[in-house]
């Protein structure tokens, strides 16, 4: 992955946010499955951005994300809650950004995702990347979000993680009960969740086993697409 700087989400955490990373810290397996992800995703943004410098990136419930900072090239979108993006925002303003950065506020329970970003509407090609955030959603809440993004993007590309209801039955409930225990829900986690996001007009391009890539540490591959 190329990058630019050592920036990383940590130093967006304050103490309190430390605090609550200490409640997880023991969870060896959750926490080397996020850096996979994490780091496969560093990958297909690189390899975007290698091909197409000003590529448009649209993180949707972009939490403490740092690859507009990291990465070289891409022109950045950045949504969440107004709590996160003002955090980010005293820390590293994004007007100081070496990449064009966007940072968008939004209160995903009673505005509009589509108000909120139609004025970033293009034909050109986007990558839209939802990290995280998909089994806190109804599925409801998700065909509209994909509704927005065709509709806004129309030649757009989704990458997302996905929890099967099995795999959350067999590895997901000790971490489940954790983030329940701060007020979160796990919610969308059906039998066959990669079929339930192609019914949403999606068309797999790949789909990787995180907990797989965790295993069997395989070398370095670019992929076209994770839903």
């Amino acid at each position: 992955v190329s990058t630019q700087s050592t920036w990383g989400a940590e130093r967006f955490l304050d103490e309190e946010g430390r605090r609550v990373f200490e409640r997880f810290a023991d969870l060896v397996v959750p926490n080397g499955a996020n850096i996979v992800r994490h780091w496969l995703i560093d990958e297909w943004l690189s390899a975007r951005i290698a091909a197409h410098p000003n590529h448009r990136i649209v993180l949707v419930g972009a939490g403490f994300d740092s690859r507009a900072l990291r990465l070289k090239g891409g022109h950045w979108i950045e949504v969440d809650e107004a709590a996160v993006i003002e955090r980010k925002e005293a820390i590293a303003p994004a007007s100081a950004s070496p990449n064009p950065l966007t940072r968008i506020a939004i209160d995903f329970a009673r505005e509009s995702l589509a108000d909120k970003l139609a004025p970033h509407a293009t034909d050109a090609q986007v990558t839209v990347v939802m990290e995280g955030v998909t089994y806190y959603l109804e599925a409801s809440a998700i065909a509209a979000s994909t509704r927005t993004f065709a509709e806004l993007f129309p030649q757009h590309e989704l990458i997302c993680d996905l929890q099967s209801n099995a795999f959350v039955q067999r590895w997901g409930r000790r971490i489940i009960d954790r983030i329940a225990a701060l007020g979160a829900r796990w919610r969308f986690h059906p039998d066959d969740p990669v079929a339930a996001i192609e019914a949403l007009s999606y068309e797999r391009r790949e789909c990787v086993s995180i907990a797989g890539k965790k295993k069997k540490k395989k070398k370095k591959k670019k992929y076209s697409a994770l839903i």
